[in-house]
């Protein structure tokens, strides 16, 4: 599409600048988050005991699916499918794969919380009501509307918290780089 002010409008942006830079914070924020993942600076030594056995449950979950799936889809069409093959076929992901993922999301949780926690960042909580307000009209569509309390339904506490750090940390340092 061309680059104008009616197209920004059709993505939902007020005019082609506010798209420009809405993209422009998009990259800087992935630049950041790339470099921070990536870095061998930012090696996470530990994780607290209780933010690892979320990822470990959230994974046991998961797992649990994708085995009760098999299990119903071998019983209904006599088949051997297994929880691993099920696992690909629901999320084209490997029990490895999202493990793998599920480390990278650990690891920059940590990251985000001590960089939250080392700059002594907040946010209140009409900011954090803001903040599901804006998941939930991204995930809202036209023809289905999420609502605030489906948000609250789909992810768990922790999960909201971290991505409310994660937003605060990363609005943050976007400001504070220095692009070259």
């Amino acid at each position: 599409p061309e680059v104008n002010d009616e197209t920004a409008k059709k993505l939902g942006f007020k005019d082609n600048a506010e798209l420009v830079k809405s993209l422009e914070e998009t990259t800087v924020e992935n630049c950041i988050t790339d470099t921070l993942i990536n870095s061998k600076d930012f090696a996470v030594k530990t994780f607290p005991e209780t933010e690892k056995k979320h990822y470990d449950d959230l994974y046991n979950e998961i797992y649990s699916a994708a085995n009760q799936e098999a299990t119903t889809y071998n019983a209904q069409y006599g088949t051997n499918v297994t929880a691993d093959e099920m696992l690909y076929y629901m999320y084209g992901m490997t029990a490895d794969n999202i493990k793998y993922y599920h480390q990278n999301s650990l690891k920059n949780e940590a990251i985000m919380y001590a960089i939250f926690d080392a700059e002594k960042l907040s946010y209140t909580e009409e900011e954090y009501n803001a903040f599901l307000s804006e998941i939930a009209a991204n995930n809202s569509s036209s023809t289905a509307t999420v609502t605030l309390e489906q948000v609250k339904e789909n992810y768990k506490t922790w999960q909201l918290e971290a991505m409310m750090i994660n937003d605060v940390v990363m609005k943050f340092l976007a400001k504070a780089a220095v692009l070259k």
